[in-house]
This record gives structure tokens, C-alpha cells and sequence, in this order.
């Protein structure tokens, strides 16, 4: 009988110390763990353009400074090169509001204010994949504004994403702002109308 008490126990032993090790990770495996689930999967080389694709994510917004004709626009166009690396290119454009009625509707409304194009980091390919979930969160809330809200549009152009935001909450306006910052890039000022 004691031999079975023996071997129950030692049994016993032997699955805790098992389980224990099977348990037990270092801080080099925790590390690890922490970096792949920190991978941005969204950016994938193949699917924007590295290798010979012409997939690219364009981020849009337009604002409405100049009431229901609108405002100034903003472009943003992600891309891959066959360096396997990620560009944004941002243009920013101005509007005169003054002259809106005489220029309206014509390539003179919209003018070139600023052209830049960034390679982008991890960070920077966090703050657009964030911005983008935002985005897909603000259009389950959206609000038709009527005639003078902001737009704001994620379109990849496979059209495999499509998200077009149109109204005039703050959060879409305060969103978009905290995008640019991590980007580097100008921020917007909101005029009242």
C-alpha cells in the first residue's frame, strides 16, 4: 500500500513540475509575444504596391470652411516601392471663400498649398491603421449633416476598403487632427461658420 501512496505522489510531483514548465516563459519569450501581437497586418507589401501592384490606400478629407460649397481638401495616398517600404504622399490644398461663386466647380477652387512625401515608420503605420478604425466607428454613428459637413473617406483602391464619413461632429474633426500630428504633418484649424 505504500508503494502506491509512493507512486500517486511521485506522479503527482511530476505533472506539477510539468505544468510549471510548460508555464514559465522568460523575459526574452514575453518580448517576443509582445512584438507579434504589435505587427501592423494591415500593411502588407504585396497588397499596396511593392511588387509591381498599383494598389494604393488613399485617405481624403474635405472640409466645409466655406459652408455648403465646401472647403479646402486634403489628399493622402499610401504605397508601397519595391524597397518594400511605405510613402505617404500628402497634398494639402486652400480655398478663398471670397471668390468661391466665380470659381466654384473649376480647377482655380482648389490650389496646391503644400506637397510632401514621408516614409513611413511603425508608428506611422499604427496612427493610420487607428485612424482608419476610427473611421469604420464614426460611420456606424454618422449623421447626415446637411448642406456644410466635413468628408472624410478611406478608399483602398482595389476597393477591397471603402469607409466615406460625411458630417460635423467633432470627433471625425479631432480625429483627422490627431492623425496629422503623429504624421508630422500640419494641423487643420476648425472655423465656425
Amino acid at each position: 500500500m505504500n508503494r502506491n501512496i509512493f507512486i500517486q505522489q511521485l506522479s503527482f510531483g511530476l505533472i506539477l513540475i510539468f505544468l510549471f514548465a510548460c508555464n514559465s516563459s522568460t523575459s526574452d519569450d514575453k518580448k517576443v509575444d509582445n512584438e507579434k501581437g504589435q505587427k501592423n497586418t494591415f500593411f502588407d507589401e504585396v497588397d499596396l504596391g511593392a511588387f509591381g501592384s498599383d494598389t494604393k490606400l488613399f485617405l481624403n478629407a474635405r472640409f466645409s470652411e466655406c459652408g455648403e460649397w465646401g472647403g479646402h481638401e486634403e489628399k493622402m495616398i499610401v504605397f508601397a516601392k519595391s524597397d518594400k517600404e511605405f510613402y505617404l504622399n500628402y497634398q494639402k490644398f486652400k480655398v478663398n471663400c471670397d471668390s468661391i461663386g466665380d470659381y466654384y466647380g473649376t480647377p482655380e477652387f482648389q490650389k496646391l498649398e503644400l506637397q510632401k512625401t514621408i516614409k513611413l515608420n511603425q508608428d506611422n503605420k499604427k496612427s493610420i491603421s487607428e485612424y482608419i478604425e476610427r473611421m469604420a466607428k464614426s460611420k456606424i454613428e454618422e449623421r447626415f449633416p446637411g448642406h456644410a459637413g466635413n468628408s472624410f473617406s478611406v478608399v483602398k483602391s482595389d476597393s477591397s476598403l471603402i469607409i466615406n464619413v460625411y458630417d460635423s461632429k467633432q470627433y471625425d474633426f479631432e480625429s483627422y487632427n490627431k492623425l496629422l500630428m503623429e504624421l508630422n504633418l500640419p494641423l487643420i484649424s476648425q472655423k465656425k461658420q
